[in-house]
């Protein structure tokens, strides 16, 4: 297996388990989000105009998708909206069933898992095992 495809493999792997421990921690994060907003809010009005949204870059390349009102300004509202948006998105986890395997049908929502989905299969039976999804974890490159 190529290094770059066992790093993408190696990727899908991470994420879900990165999902697990972030939703555990989720808590803390809402206080983070915050303190961002509070730096950000350079004049004390409780939101974000474009102009202070200059200085976050990923906030200012994606000022006009989480304006959701199109007012000109970020409120906390919607920066609420939109984290919990994102991590809907961040935090889908493949095995839905929760039968402790993956199956093909559960891998295609993951890009990554899909395509690399016959080379984590090891023993062919159209399921990614615990087993497997570890032995593919275990196979990233030591730094």
């Amino acid at each position: 297996m190529s290094h770059r495809k066992t790093i993408s493999i190696l990727a899908v792997l991470l994420t879900a388990a990165a999902t697990s421990v972030a939703a555990q921690a989720g808590e803390g994060k809402e206080h983070g989000r915050h303190d961002r907003l509070a730096q950000a809010d350079k004049d004390g009005d409780g939101k974000i105009s474009r102009e202070e949204a200059a200085a976050m870059p990923r906030m200012a390349k994606n000022f006009d998708k989480l304006d959701a009102n199109k007012d000109g300004f970020i409120s906390k509202d919607e920066m609420k909206a939109a984290h919990e948006a994102h991590r809907g998105e961040r935090g889908a986890r493949p095995d839905t069933d929760r039968d402790g395997n993956i199956s093909k049908a559960e891998a295609e929502r993951f890009p990554k898992l899909k395509e690399n989905f016959s080379k984590i299969d090891t023993n062919g039976d159209g399921v990614l095992s615990k087993e497997e999804m570890k032995a593919a974890h275990d196979k990233k490159p030591k730094h």
